[in-house]
């Protein structure tokens, strides 16, 4: 059965590298071929056939987000993102970016991230109040008032 697709970063035999779009387990026989069996084609020297080798690949959840099962970090969300960007910027995920592509965070990291958000609504309403108060105590001495200080 074919496994998810990941951003995978291989090199030519020429020493040329660039990214594709490809799963461990491509088709239904279950098979596995491995990266160095596969046929690509090079962009730089025209080379096609085996002999490429795996340099990295995003992790196999990525394509997936948000996904129940599969939590990610947002940090390392981002820098798979930025792969993806660089990499492929008409994929489909692209474009859902911080709609419906976005992380599924570990519930430590959702928890932390609630908090931020409420620390940061605290923090705009602090802010409000303070400028409120200037703004009094301004008015209060532009007709005559004491000054607080």
């Amino acid at each position: 059965m074919a496994t998810p697709p990941r951003l995978t970063e291989i090199e030519c035999p020429c020493g040329k590298v660039f990214w594709t779009i490809d799963h461990d387990y491509r088709g239904m026989d279950g098979v596995y071929v491995a990266y160095s069996d596969r046929r690509y084609v090079c962009d730089d020297c025209g080379y096609e056939g085996p002999g490429w080798t795996l340099l990295r690949q995003s992790p196999s959840e990525f394509l997936l987000q948000p996904h129940n099962m599969y939590p990610m970090r947002k940090k390392d969300f981002d820098y798979w993102v930025d792969i993806l960007k660089s990499h492929f910027p008409d994929h489909p995920c692209v474009r859902r970016l911080g709609v419906t592509f976005v992380p599924r965070l570990p519930e430590e990291e959702l928890n932390q991230s609630l908090e931020d958000e409420r620390l940061r609504g605290f923090a705009s309403t602090l802010g409000k109040l303070v400028k409120k108060i200037q703004s009094l105590v301004k008015r209060g001495n532009d007709e005559g008032g004491r000054s607080i200080k």
